[in-house]
């Protein structure tokens, strides 16, 4: 049982790490919040380009086991038809909280993402995944010490009860998102059409930069057609697939204070319902 002064401890901690926005008030009036302010708010915890950070160094790190036995179970959740794969992006990237996003190792917030898509899904309950927890926890409650955890299932579950989408079985042999081909109709724009990136508001989603939108860009590619992340983060189906295009920028006009070759260009992948013709 913990102490006192271990649960002070462990809420000083809490506190140290909640990430802190000090130009207003905790718990504003709405007065004090402006427009700015709430979409700042909004913005999604993967969207960083362009924001201030330290430098850091770029290294390969070799996949520790629990992290591939991670990856594996992400995976396998999909090719069964419990989730696609934007769902798991939008709750390991944005239901997680910025903290938690910037905070936990990068497998460690796909895992987090399990257990909650299955438990909104109605897949197992709370009480389940605790109890399970707990009996882990004491399984190894003096540490690893160098072992590989062992699996240890309680029963074999009925698989023929489960609900599942339709996308594991409609993508078997053709791949996602070649399973989309010749359902999104003409596409509004080709390679070397100027395009400008609407200025959306974007709640609760998206895989589109802020950096780039407003911004005018040049289609370098006509990419593939598939439903846009804003619809399948959600688990719809049988949502109209839109067409993806590779778009190219000049960096010195996405970003005021570049200094770079006039050349040097970015290229990001947008779905068409963020592009609209330049001019």
């Amino acid at each position: 049982m913990s102490t006192g002064a271990e649960r002070e401890k462990q809420l000083a901690l809490v506190s140290r790490l909640t990430a802190t926005f000090p130009e207003i008030p905790e718990w504003p009036t709405p007065n004090m919040m402006t427009s700015d302010h709430y979409w700042a708010y909004q913005k999604c915890n993967q969207d960083q380009g362009g924001q201030f950070n330290v430098s850091e160094p770029f290294f390969n790190k070799e996949e520790e086991q629990w992290e591939m036995m991670t990856y594996v179970l992400c995976e396998v959740l999909g090719w069964t038809g419990i989730w696609v794969s934007e769902e798991r992006r939008k709750t390991a990237d944005v239901d997680v909280g910025l903290s938690i996003y910037l905070g936990l190792p990068y497998y460690a917030r796909w895992l987090w993402s399990v257990g909650k898509i299955l438990l909104e899904k109605q897949y197992i309950t709370w009480a389940e995944l605790t109890d399970r927890l707990a009996e882990v926890q004491a399984r190894y409650a003096g540490g690893l010490e160098g072992r590989l955890p062992q699996a240890q299932p309680k029963f074999e579950g009925d698989g023929s009860k489960v609900v599942r989408n339709g996308v594991h079985i409609e993508a078997l042999g053709k791949g996602d998102p070649a399973m989309y081909a010749g359902q999104a109709g003409k596409a509004a724009f080709e390679v070397g059409d100027r395009v400008k990136v609407r200025e959306l508001p974007a709640m609760f989603y998206t895989r589109t930069p802020e950096y780039v939108r407003g911004a005018d860009g040049v289609i370098a590619e006509v990419a593939y057609e598939s439903p846009a992340p804003e619809d399948e983060a959600w688990g719809r189906e049988g949502v109209k697939p839109e067409w993806f295009y590779v778009v190219r920028f000049k960096q010195s006009a996405l970003w005021d204070s570049y200094y770079g070759p006039e050349g040097d260009t970015l290229q990001t992948e947008i779905p068409e319902r963020w592009l609209q013709a330049a001019g």
